[in-house]
């Protein structure tokens, strides 16, 4: 089964190790392996794994070596993909960047009236109340993860919090960052802007940067 981000990964040509799926070659359908690599798909098969007949279609279709357009392979080859709703996924990634920028900054800032359009889509997850929030970066680092607070461009003014492939905004003011999202960037458009700012520690624990102490007098 694949899961969400081997979905992508398949979707982008980025696929890094071997799945499993079935691949219709004419009337039969074959258990093969697969890798994406780019425009290409490496395919492998076993006769333990299929019936023997659809083994032997399977070898002579791939020694036949009949190029098969894109759309068309991709039409024949199927795979279990997990079942995901990609509005509460995309939710889901919202209320990590909030928990997140909590931590790094503190109530103060996570109670401010503008956050108050975060915190209703959260708790209506199946709502699209924020068209978009989040940004696709094209690429794929496991190991990335970053709190910025963005200056620069000043339509963009924020907290970008960066999770691995993709970055959420969160605003830091009553200004017009959703909509300038929402109106420039789509799920098919490579985000191009130059983020300038300050990087805020990634918080392993509260540090609650912007919360004051009450000093008992």
């Amino acid at each position: 089964m694949l899961k969400r981000d081997d979905v992508i990964d398949l979707w982008r040509g980025q696929m890094k190790t071997f799945r499993t799926g079935r691949l219709r070659v004419g009337d039969r359908t074959v258990n093969v392996a697969f890798k994406r690599d780019g425009d290409d798909y490496v395919l492998h098969a076993r006769l333990k794994n299929n019936h023997p007949i659809a083994f032997e279609r399977f070898k002579a279709w791939s020694k036949a070596g009949e190029p098969m357009p894109a759309e068309e392979f991709r039409k024949s080859l199927s795979v279990r993909r997990l079942r995901i709703d990609s509005q509460h996924a995309r939710v889901g990634w919202l209320k990590s960047a909030y928990l997140v920028a909590f931590a790094a900054f503190g109530y103060k800032w996570a109670w401010q009236t503008h956050l108050d359009i975060v915190r209703e889509q959260i708790q209506q997850p199946s709502e699209v109340l924020i068209p978009r929030f989040d940004v696709d970066l094209h690429d794929d680092d496991p190991k990335r993860r970053l709190c910025l607070i963005v200056r620069e461009p000043t339509e963009l003014r924020g907290v970008a919090v960066f999770f691995r492939r993709q970055f959420v905004f969160l605003p830091f003011d009553e200004g017009s960052l959703y909509a300038r999202l929402a109106s420039h960037w789509t799920e098919q458009t490579h985000f191009n802007e130059t983020l300038h700012g300050k990087e805020v520690p990634w918080p392993t624990q509260p540090i609650h940067k912007f919360d004051t102490k009450q000093v008992a007098a």
